[in-house]
């Protein structure tokens, strides 16, 4: 049985339509088309509000999305997608450091639908700081998740969320999430899977590829 190939290398931040034209196996009619515009990255990012049981607030910036910190909205067969990763070493030798993650993913994603209920998602952010002249190393972090319950069934009394997502005239989604969800720190020991705060979140962010 004759088998077909092809490889695809794009950039990781590009938005457009390709078009694919298949060759032959002596290279006949190697074509392929690609129609691609720049990422806007000026208006990314944004800035989460946790608050927490005993009403303390807590401030949680998502950083701007730059082509040295990318980035962005995935979607392809229906699935929305949303990965973030910094990371920065903080002396030479790569001891100390600090990071920033997130995440969002809707798994029924629609252009014509605005708002879903109950959306996994995931921020955080720390850094570790290596003292060489004792040689310990001390750590801060917070992570933020949505909270997860069994067989996805909820009630009037069980944790939600809500996630509208927006596309923008520039092709940017904003996200607007609100709802309950798990905290953890070095200070705040939560567990996962049981609600101790809430959220109110909105970043805006460049769509890095899309497909199926």
């Amino acid at each position: 049985m004759r088998k077909n190939y092809f490889l695809l290398l794009s950039a990781l931040l590009a938005a457009g339509t390709f078009t694919f034209v298949s060759c032959s196996e002596d290279d006949d009619n190697n074509t392929a088309e690609a129609q691609v515009q720049p990422v806007d990255f000026t208006k990314t990012g944004g800035d989460a509000t946790i608050t927490l049981a005993d009403g303390t607030k807590i401030e949680m910036p998502i950083p701007q999305v730059s082509s040295d910190n990318p980035g962005g909205v995935s979607i392809c067969d229906g699935e929305l997608g949303v990965n973030i990763y910094n990371s920065e070493n903080l002396d030479d030798l790569g001891y100390s450091y600090k990071y920033e993650n997130s995440s969002i993913s809707i798994s029924e994603y629609s252009a014509t639908k605005t708002v879903y209920e109950n959306v996994s998602f995931y921020f955080s952010k720390g850094e570790s700081i290596y003292d060489p002249t004792t040689q310990t190393t001390k750590s801060t972090y917070i992570n933020v998740q949505s909270v997860v319950v069994a067989d996805n069934v909820r009630s009037a009394e069980s944790p939600s969320n809500r996630v509208t997502v927006t596309q923008q005239s520039d092709g940017s989604y904003k996200f607007v999430i609100e709802g309950d969800v798990s905290v953890q720190s070095e200070e705040i020991q939560g567990q996962y899977n049981m609600a101790n705060a809430t959220i109110s979140l909105e970043i805006t962010l460049p769509l890095a590829i899309s497909g199926e």
